[in-house]
């Protein structure tokens, strides 16, 4: 998984944080993205495995269980 300095970089600005703080504490923003990215990514394996062992017939359509 791969995530740009770049791109964390402009999340942090939007967030609000100062240039500075973002300049010193740039490695451990980046760990926190990745972090915050394989737990979401594990949310979502998650979620697809319980709609595909879900045996009911109405079941609801996988999009609209990943938009939740």
């Amino acid at each position: 998984m791969k995530i740009s300095v770049k791109s964390v970089r402009v999340m942090a600005a939007d967030a609000g944080l100062p240039d500075t703080l973002i300049d010193r504490h740039l490695d451990a923003l980046c760990g926190m993205a990745l972090r915050l990215r394989a737990a979401e990514r594990k949310l979502c394996q998650n979620k697809i495995r319980g709609w595909y062992s879900d045996r009911n017939l109405n079941k609801a359509q996988l999009f609209d269980i990943l938009d939740d």
